[in-house]
């Protein structure tokens, strides 16, 4: 899984390590724009590819929606995603959103992103949502559509399609707007 932006949250500056991490996730054959986007309390360093500060018409500045968007996830603790992975929409094109990846623990990330499928449910005979991780407190799973583009989805409970009471729920979660039951999934 390769990203457009990979950026680290810290209050001091990258590691050599953090820079190879880096590098680990974005795609070969670029070259770079180091970038800095500080927040309130702490700043998000790493780089941009060419081609993507191209597709935003990005100049390193603060009045930049771009800029804004990082720093909006920085300070505020209630836009930050458990995966770390947020899509930046305001692009030249429409043929797909920027890529971003924003962490404190960029080897942690990397490796929630390529954590093997733990159940399956399938729903047609070439497509199935997999589960990769269900949070220990019972709140969130992380599941994807064939094992791409992972998301983190609440657990929640719904009415049986079958119950005649209301009474009878199920737990499960819903993956876009389709109800996936923990009953009809597979353990692998």
């Amino acid at each position: 899984m390769f990203f457009d932006v990979v950026l680290i949250e810290r209050a001091e500056a990258l590691t050599k390590q953090d820079i190879a991490d880096i590098l680990s996730v974005l795609p070969d054959g670029e070259t770079f724009i180091p970038l800095e986007i500080e927040g309130d309390a702490s700043s998000a360093m790493g780089y941009i590819t060419d081609s993507a500060a191209d597709r935003i018409d990005y100049l390193l500045d603060k009045d930049h929606f771009f800029y804004m968007f990082i720093q909006g996830i920085l300070n505020d603790m209630d836009e930050e995603n458990l995966l770390c992975v947020y899509d930046y929409e305001e692009v030249t094109d429409v043929d797909r959103p920027l890529r971003i990846m924003l962490t404190r623990d960029l080897p942690a990330a990397v490796a929630r992103l390529n954590k093997p499928a733990i159940g399956t449910f399938t729903y047609t005979n070439t497509s199935s949502i997999l589960v990769h991780e269900i949070d220990p407190w019972g709140e969130w799973v992380i599941a994807s559509i064939n094992g791409t583009e992972m998301q983190v989805c609440e657990i929640t409970q719904a009415e049986k399609d079958d119950s005649a009471s209301e009474d009878d729920v199920e737990t499960g979660f819903y993956f876009g707007g389709m109800w996936v039951p923990f009953s009809q999934v597979m353990r692998l």
